[in-house]
Formats: C-alpha cells, sequence, structure tokens
C-alpha cells in the first residue's frame, strides 16, 4: 500500500511540474523576439523578467505613430517582486517602463492590480473624471483593474502620459 501511495505521489508531482514546464515554454516561444532580444541587448533582463499574468500576455500597436508596430508587455522587477509594463518602440529598440518600481502619474511603482489591458484607437477621449478631454494621435494602452479603475497610457509624439478613464 506504501508503494502506491508513493508511486501516484511521484507521478502527481511531476504532472505538476510538466504542466509549469509547458507553460514556461509556451511563453517563452509565443513572446516576440524583439522583445527578448532588447531586454538582453540593454542588459534589462537582469532587472526584470516577462509576467505572463494578463490576457493577451502582450499587446501590439503603433504607440508612437512611426508605422511600425510597437510591443507592451507586463514585466517583474527581480529585486522587489513588483509589476509594471514595458513598451517597446520596435523602431528605435526605446524601452519604456511603467510601475515594476518606478512610479508614473497615477500608476503606482507596482501595477499588480492591473487586470485588463487592450489596445484602444486614436480619438477623442472624455472621462468624467478630469476637466478636460485629451486627443490620442497613435494607438494607445487601455489598462485597469476589472469594475473598478482603469486609464489610457499614450503617446504626445515626446513621452508617455496616463489619462484617467473610470473610477
Amino acid at each position: 500500500m506504501r508503494r502506491i501511495f508513493v508511486v501516484i505521489t511521484i507521478l502527481c508531482a511531476s504532472t505538476i511540474y510538466a504542466q509549469d514546464s509547458t507553460s514556461y515554454w509556451i511563453f517563452k516561444y509565443s513572446t516576440p523576439e524583439i522583445v527578448t532580444q532588447t531586454f538582453i541587448d540593454k542588459k534589462l533582463d537582469t532587472l526584470y523578467s516577462f509576467s505572463y499574468h494578463l490576457n493577451p500576455f502582450y499587446l501590439r500597436g503603433d504607440f508612437n505613430g512611426d508605422k511600425i508596430n510597437d510591443i507592451a508587455i507586463p514585466i517583474i522587477e527581480k529585486k522587489s517582486n513588483k509589476i509594471g509594463i514595458a513598451i517597446i518602440h520596435t523602431g528605435t529598440k526605446e524601452v519604456f517602463i511603467f510601475g515594476a518600481g518606478k512610479r508614473f502619474t497615477y500608476l503606482t511603482d507596482d501595477c499588480k492590480y492591473l487586470d485588463i489591458w487592450s489596445v484602444d484607437t486614436p480619438g477623442v477621449y472624455k472621462s468624467h473624471w478630469e476637466k478636460y478631454s485629451v486627443k490620442v494621435k497613435y494607438e494607445a494602452i487601455n489598462i485597469g483593474k476589472f469594475e473598478c479603475s482603469g486609464g489610457l497610457l499614450y503617446w504626445d509624439g515626446k513621452k508617455y502620459n496616463w489619462y484617467h478613464l473610470t473610477d
């Protein structure tokens, strides 16, 4: 009886490990190569790892208006375990970090609360929380907490800005 218990325990443990291992490889090979290579080239891989807690686990859009798709991907600062977002302008290989130990306007230095995101189209946005509307020229990233709060992370031609949409 004891042998059966040991065999079942080993089989269950190996199955759990195999699922974790399989998920790791699926995400690793599904992450765009330009993202991985840019992080390695800029030595950001020593400071951050990719997080796959959002669905989809990365976003693609022309966030800076250069007619080349850029990539946004959730990251984790290795030192603090704080979550954030990295945006890679693939045409220039510039990387912008929001959260993950770096505070950015309404976004805290730890974006662990974020659980939804999507790419939004250019246009004029008006929130009842803000006294002004904003004209977004390029695709933007809409991020937030489900049934709670959110906003728009957008490029104005020089830098990223935040526009509070919901609460």
